[in-house]
């Protein structure tokens, strides 16, 4: 930089790819926590899963085709999140909540 417009453009150059970078990074962080806990709620429905058909008693052959077939439907489908599973709805006022609802009846 030979002069002071120059200072103060190199300047905001460099803040601006600091935010850039910075919120690229969160992003990618976000995206990576939120994998990892659907990966973990996986994990968590799989070992309850074997659980239940252990203390069941279930013979093997079943058990393994339950377990092969309730990952391969865990991986394709994701379920659709409801009123019921999104626990920061209960906050919500009465007119606040009735207009949600009116929202998801359109």
């Amino acid at each position: 930089p030979l002069n002071s417009l120059e200072r103060v453009f190199n300047f905001c150059c460099l803040v601006l790819g600091i935010l850039v970078f910075g919120s690229l990074v969160s992003s990618l962080s976000s995206k990576l926590m939120q994998y990892r806990a659907w990966q973990q709620e996986q994990n968590t429905n799989m070992i309850a899963l074997c659980d239940f058909l252990r203390e069941n008693a279930i013979q093997p052959q079943v058990a393994v085709a339950v377990q092969k077939q309730a990952e391969v439907r865990m991986s394709k489908e994701r379920l659709p999140v409801v009123v019921k599973d999104v626990a920061a709805l209960k906050w919500l006022t009465g007119s606040m909540r009735r207009r949600l609802q009116l929202e998801l009846c359109k």
